[in-house]
């Protein structure tokens, strides 16, 4: 799937969630401007989702951040959020949680399959996407998203 997220010209405006997350915390996507990263979205409902996960939360660990990568659980109450992640091990996921009214809302383009991994460039633009399952445990995985959004990071603005 890695070859799926290969850059393209950017599509839509620039990512602006606010992300909820536990106590009340919040993170604007607009702070993240300046580098690019992975956004990733998934739900607690979702199957192919929950098989994931493991290996989203393998790479998270294994990056140590050479990856930025903020997964995103999409129309998905922060507490079941927080409880499925918590039963299943995953401490590496982020309890970040967002609407799916606001997805829509940027994405305009129908409701997407989840999981879905988004390739942000430094300016907030989608470059790439892939819907369904990635191979978060592919040989050179790592080797092969720093090198994607290294070239992003040194892209000029379009």
């Amino acid at each position: 799937m890695l070859p799926a997220l290969t850059p393209g010209a950017p599509r839509l405006e620039p990512v602006n969630f606010q992300l909820v997350g536990p106590g009340g915390t919040s993170l604007s996507l607009a702070t993240m401007r300046g580098r690019p990263f992975i956004l990733h979205l998934w739900a607690t409902w979702c199957p192919p989702c929950r098989l994931e996960l493991p290996a989203l939360n393998t790479f998270i660990e294994k990056s140590g951040g050479a990856v930025p990568v903020i997964p995103v659980a999409v129309a998905s109450p922060l507490p079941k959020v927080m409880m499925f992640l918590a039963q299943g091990s995953l401490p590496h996921i982020a309890p970040w949680t967002l609407g799916q009214h606001e997805f829509s809302q940027w994405f305009k383009s129908g409701e997407p399959s989840l999981p879905m991994t988004c390739v942000i460039d430094a300016q907030g633009r989608l470059r790439a996407s892939v819907e369904g399952e990635m191979a978060w445990d592919a040989p050179d995985g790592q080797g092969a998203l720093e090198k994607i959004l290294a070239g992003l990071q040194a892209a000029k603005p379009a």
